[in-house]
């Protein structure tokens, strides 16, 4: 059995990023020692200088980071409960709370998943009336000691899915603490019936005589009101107090009878405003609201729905309608992206390296169909989250993967389609694939996790008083077409002891549909890309494991007049992983294995919003994603904050080294790492946000956090 298997449950690698498909044996050999090594060793070198210098920079208590949680939060209560030391863990892509006390907190739940598989934890509680608010942020805390695996937590209210998270494993006899928080406004619509809400928390969790940690978790809700009244204060400072209101937008937009700002105004509408209704993706379920994906272990068939059973979205009053969608690999999926084409899973068996199939690619598909027709709504390949058992444990110790306490929902877009629902007979179909072509068969492994919601705004055509600046009427759908899909695979496996495998994929689909605003026709144009590369490099009989795995992701989501383009929301995710693991030793008589692993990952998040109205527009007939202007980084966030609406500008970084014992006395480890992230945004809030946290053997010792320039 392949010995990444022993630790996560799931082979674990990553290599260079390669553009030809020229895959000559004396390159691609040079390839993995080479190119990788030197991205590594600059990281390490990076890494190394800061180790060195860390002793002359302010410093957090060694092995926790400083913590700016709520008023309410948990941790000291969980803490208190534990004799063993403590390790606070955590995301560096997680918000804090906000500074503003909240109008009211309140405890939803304290509970232990100790055996708890397929046994959630459910409660009911009646939501706040006393004071109003506008903001709701949930915020978990979490400890467990002993030895136990990383676990995927769901959290469901009225069987909605509003967050999906992850959890640290424990390790050195500490009890390891996480604190989170979730930011679930857009889920408001449950608050508002004077009803209780049905809280369940599934954490699925096994316990045995090796595997004995359980974890003790408190769930707490705050409310807020934000006064979004400081749209046009300075904020100098840059520390994220200052916020925009929806409908004032940027100040350099023009006045507000111009179709461009009218559009831009009903852009953010949508953008913050919670939905009128939200209802589950799953209804037949047993005990939560989640799909086990392939439904059956010998073909792909598609999940299906009928849309009339999700009610409103056949409605003609419906303005505008979102299917969010959560999805895990699970299993053998966990590192799909890892993966091997089917025909190499036991190339390396007898040397006792059994690879994972289907190859490195998944899809997710999601389709309208009925009797007469088939329409693919959108297509993309998901973003990969290395929990805290990935590739190396202590790579992951304290910082985790970022991502991991918060694993991202996908948002695919119904509302080009809505003249046709309104018919009637359509059905809602998911599948996740392993090929766009022919050519290699599209089945999935075993297995991923799947749920979420449908997310609906009413336009309020009827009501009394209805506010209409943001009211859309949607005419025909003019076209939706699949970009042709490519799916380039090149291979060398002369070397019976070694395998060079890269595959290069392209995902793409245009939209097209006319919409109604303040009685002119305008055509609502979106535009997807997926760009995925999978480099693998497997020598020594697979002692050694190299991948490179680069992900980039665009849409852009634009209204057209007369073929001239008005205004744009972009939005682009790009991961990128380079990983190199190596068995270290075997001991025999110990019967333990020991392997080092070197990683680096990039990952970036750019939501921008932009009008043309004082700039270059775009012909409707210009297909290009492309980002050769180098819009999407966050120097380019900075510098254009003042005439875009920088909804989002994430760009975020993780190195490490680390040394990992598989052994039946206990696994032990430990490793370095060097985790980094900046945050701009210019809308609803200002906020330029910069960490940097040093690890040197699983102990934070720096941690420096920047709120506009300066450190503390």
């Amino acid at each position: 059995m392949d010995i990444w298997n022993h630790v996560s449950r799931a082979r674990t690698v990553a290599t260079p990023r390669t553009h030809s498909l020229d895959l000559e044996k004396q390159e691609l050999s040079r390839t993995p020692r080479s190119r990788v090594y030197d991205r590594i060793l600059y990281a390490l070198a990076t890494l190394l200088f800061a180790s060195l210098v860390w002793g002359l920079l302010p410093q957090c208590p060694m092995g926790a980071a400083p913590s700016s949680r709520g008023q309410a939060s948990g941790a000291g209560l969980l803490a208190s409960n534990t004799t063993s030391p403590v390790q606070k863990s955590f995301e560096i892509t997680i918000e804090t709370l906000p500074d503003t006390p909240p109008v009211h907190s309140q405890h939803l739940l304290t509970y232990s998943f100790g055996d708890s598989w397929g046994k959630p934890a459910r409660k009911t509680f009646a939501p706040y009336r006393e004071q109003p608010y506008n903001k709701l942020v949930l915020e978990l805390v979490t400890n467990v000691s002993g030895t136990q695996f990383d676990r995927l937590a769901h959290v469901f209210l009225n069987d909605i899915n509003v967050w999906r998270s992850s959890t640290a494993e424990p390790y050195n006899g500490k009890t390891v603490v996480s604190e989170s928080s979730k930011d679930v406004s857009q889920y408001m619509a449950l608050f508002e019936p004077d009803e209780p809400i049905e809280l369940v928390f599934q954490l699925d969790n096994l316990v045995t005589t090796r595997l004995d940690g359980a974890f003790n978790v408190e769930l707490l809700l705050h409310y807020y009101q934000v006064d979004d009244d400081n749209a046009d204060d300075d904020d100098d400072d840059g520390d994220g107090d200052s916020g925009k209101d929806s409908t004032t937008a940027s100040s350099d937009t023009e006045s507000s009878d111009t179709p461009v700002s009218a559009f831009h105004d009903v852009f953010l509408h949508y953008i913050q405003e919670p939905p009128t209704s939200v209802h589950p993706l799953v209804e037949q379920f047993t005990k939560t609201p989640l799909l086990y994906y392939p439904l059956s272990s010998h073909n792909n068939p598609r999940w299906k729905r009928p849309l009339h059973e999700f009610g409103p979205v056949t409605s003609h009053h419906v303005s505008s309608a979102v299917v969010e969608v959560f999805a895990s690999g699970n299993a053998a999926e966990e590192f799909w992206y890892t993966n091997v084409l089917d025909k190499y899973t036991d190339r390396f068996a007898s040397q006792g390296h059994s690879l994972l199939g289907h190859g490195p690619l998944r899809v997710l598909n999601i389709y309208i169909s009925n009797s007469e027709a088939e329409y693919l709504v959108d297509s993309f390949v998901p973003t990969p989250v290395i929990f805290t058992g990935g590739l190396s444990p202590p790579l992951w110790r304290p910082c985790v993967g970022i991502d991991a306490f918060d694993i991202e929902s996908y948002r695919v877009n119904l509302t080009p389609f809505l003249s046709l629902l309104v018919q009637g007979g359509w059905e809602l179909e998911i599948e996740v694939a392993s090929s766009v072509v022919d050519e290699y068969k599209s089945t999935v492994g075993e297995n991923w996790i799947l749920s979420g919601n449908l997310l609906l705004w009413e336009d309020g055509h009827g009501s009394e008083g209805a506010d209409q600046r943001f009211s859309l009427g949607y005419g025909q759908l003019l076209n939706s077409t699949l970009v042709e899909p490519t799916f380039q695979v090149a291979v060398d496996d002369k070397d019976k002891s070694a395998l060079y495998q890269l595959v290069n994929s392209t995902v793409g689909l245009h939209i097209s549909s006319e919409v109604r605003f303040q009685n002119e026709t305008y055509v609502l144009q979106e535009r997807i890309e997926n760009r995925f590369t999978s480099n693998q490099t497997y020598l020594d009989s697979a002692d050694v494991e190299a991948t490179v795995t680069v992900l980039e992701k665009l849409r852009r989501t634009s209204i057209f007049k007369d073929g001239t383009e008005l205004i744009q929301l972009a939005d682009k995710t790009s991961w990128q992983l380079i990983a190199v693991v190596e068995m270290e030793g075997l001991n025999r008589e110990t019967s333990e294995l020991t392997y080092s692993t070197d990683v680096v990952r990039e990952v970036g998040r750019f939501r921008i919003l932009k009008d043309f109205s004082h700039g270059p527009t775009r012909d409707s007939t210009d297909d290009s994603t492309d980002d050769s202007t180098g819009e999407f980084s966050i120097d380019a966030a900075q510098r254009n904050s003042h005439h875009r609406d920088v909804i989002l500008a994430l760009q975020g970084s993780q190195v490490g080294k680390a040394t990992y014992t598989l052994s039946p006395n206990g696994n032990h480890g430990s490793g370095d790492s060097l985790h980094s992230v900046r945050v701009v945004r210019s809308w609803p809030r200002k906020e330029n946000y910069k960490r940097d946290v040093i690890v040197k053997n699983n102990e934070v010792a720096v941690d420096l956090i920047s709120k506009g320039d300066h450190y503390h």
